[in-house]
């Protein structure tokens, strides 16, 4: 297994263990209920926190997810996990919407959530996010000052739309470039979703602090030829996104 990395690093020490995850629902702002898990470190808090948001056929409660969270509250960090509307209404066959609007407000309500609940700091939030998420994620960021940035794993930079297809398929990432909050992706070497060196060029036009974190594998960092190195591979793909997390809720400053 490899890892490599591009750009700011800063490891953080372990802290805390992780409680018995809460399931609670959070509203859009038209009602609509959202399904969420909170795992939270031990303490009273309040908690750095992030946001987690799958990909498009993701289970919120899998392997990824939880491996993701797993890594962050042993650092002392919160963990809200939602679950898309379209996956808890129709987990095998269900799709995202057209425009993306329907899964844009499920992060909404997510964050909404947080500010909700006083054992989260809402002043030091991150968002991670697999995927689909990762497009989510930044249409969502410049209506959400408190977020300190954001950790995309698995991004869609080598989608190649074609007529007919949703706007989304051919600009995955509307204006992003100018966003001057810390980002870092992490990534596997041979996810034909986004070729690393697309991903180095684009990075190379953006505004603010960029890490990128390779890893071994496809989109979902399974190692095709060593398969039984898969769950190492994960752990090294949570890793990174946690110590990149990590250090930019640590720096964020602000309280609630």
């Amino acid at each position: 297994m490899r890892l490599r990395t591009l750009g700011f690093a800063l490891a953080w020490a372990v802290a805390g263990t992780a409680q018995a995850a809460e399931h609670h629902q959070a509203r859009t702002s038209s009602g609509e209920p959202v399904e969420v898990f909170e795992d939270l470190p031990s303490g009273s808090g309040p908690f750095p926190t992030v946001v987690f948001a799958n990909g498009q056929a993701g289970d919120v409660n899998g392997q990824l997810p939880l491996a993701m969270s797993n890594a962050l509250v042993k650092r002392g960090i919160a963990v809200v996990r939602f679950d898309w509307r379209y996956r808890t209404a129709d987990p095998k066959a269900g799709v995202q919407s057209p425009t993306l609007a329907n899964e844009v407000a499920d992060m909404k309500a997510a964050l909404a959530f947080v500010r909700s609940d006083r054992r989260l700091n809402n002043g030091s939030v991150v968002i991670m996010a697999k995927s689909l998420g990762t497009m989510i994620t930044t249409r969502v960021l410049p209506e959400a000052p408190e977020v300190r940035g954001a950790v995309l794993l698995t991004p869609l930079c080598s989608l190649r739309g074609k007529p007919g297809d949703p706007a989304w398929m051919s600009d995955p990432y509307p204006g992003f470039a100018s966003e001057r909050r810390p980002v870092a992706f992490v990534l596997g070497d041979s996810d034909s979703f986004c070729e690393t060196k697309t991903l180095y060029e684009y990075a190379t036009h953006m505004s603010g602090p960029v890490r990128i974190d390779v890893v071994d594998g496809g989109h979902g960092f399974a190692v095709m030829d060593y398969p039984e190195g898969d769950a190492l591979n994960l752990s090294l793909a949570a890793e990174a996104a946690a110590n990149a997390a990590a250090a930019m809720v640590r720096t964020s400053g602000g309280a609630r």
